[in-house]
């Protein structure tokens, strides 16, 4: 059995970048498929435990995919390095993002000469436990009280409103290089109700980072419940 499984391209709302994404099982885990997939086992991961492993394959696999169908240049360098504060290094001209969860992965990647930045963001959705734990960390009142105003589970809506400030937090950090809390940007409103095809969601930034992520800048992230109870977010800048 393969560790990686049902390799498919995925359509950015915003145009401008390339998605793959990909599932994966860590059972089929082995220390060979960096090699199989042709994939570089980061000096990192020398200790990590099967899991992180092949979180961190199937992550570059997908990653190496979108660079690939980025241009027909088949000599494009499709190596993703890891940076500081463990951040994906891209090749030259071009931007990206990657986010995994405990077996599903993707990526989006596009060119310099379109995007400033981009992040992706993708998370199982959270048990009505662990939203009870974090939605006053992670929402203001404003955010907590647009639940009622959305035709999801309240549970689906904390873990949207997570993927949304974690794809900009990506989008946001070759800029900014530092971490941020989750009330340096806040939900402004939402556009449209079907959440399986994808909505638009506004943030608006609340805290002074660089340019062009300014306080009172406002960005809308593209957000979607997946068939296979995850929920995605996506941001180009």
């Amino acid at each position: 059995m393969s560790l990686v499984s049902n390799v498919h391209s995925l359509t950015c709302p915003f145009g401008r970048l390339v998605g793959v994404a990909c599932d994966f099982n860590v059972a089929n885990y082995s220390v060979n498929d960096f090699e199989y997939y042709a994939v570089h086992r980061d000096s990192s991961l020398q200790s990590a435990v099967d899991q992180r492993c092949a979180e961190f394959l199937a992550g570059r696999y997908v990653a190496a995919q979108a660079l690939k169908a980025l241009s027909a240049n088949t000599d494009r360098e499709t190596h993703v390095g890891v940076g500081e504060l463990r951040s994906p290094i891209w090749p030259n001209g071009v931007v990206g993002s990657i986010s995994h969860s405990r077996e599903f992965a993707v990526a989006f990647v596009g060119s310099t000469t379109t995007c400033l930045g981009a992040g992706v963001d993708v998370e199982a959705i959270m048990p009505e436990t662990t939203c009870e734990e974090v939605h006053d960390e992670l929402m203001n009142a404003d955010e907590i009280g647009l639940a009622t105003s959305v035709n999801i589970p309240y549970a689906t809506w904390v873990t949207a409103v997570f993927a949304a400030k974690e794809a900009f937090f990506k989008a946001a950090f070759p800029s900014v290089k530092r971490y941020f809390g989750f009330d340096a940007v806040s939900v402004l409103s939402i556009h449209g109700d079907h959440w399986q095809q994808g909505v638009r969601i506004t943030v608006r930034v609340n805290a002074e980072l660089e340019l062009p992520f300014h306080r009172h800048a406002e960005f809308d992230v593209s957000v979607c419940v997946l068939p296979n109870q995850h929920v995605m977010a996506v941001l180009v800048v």
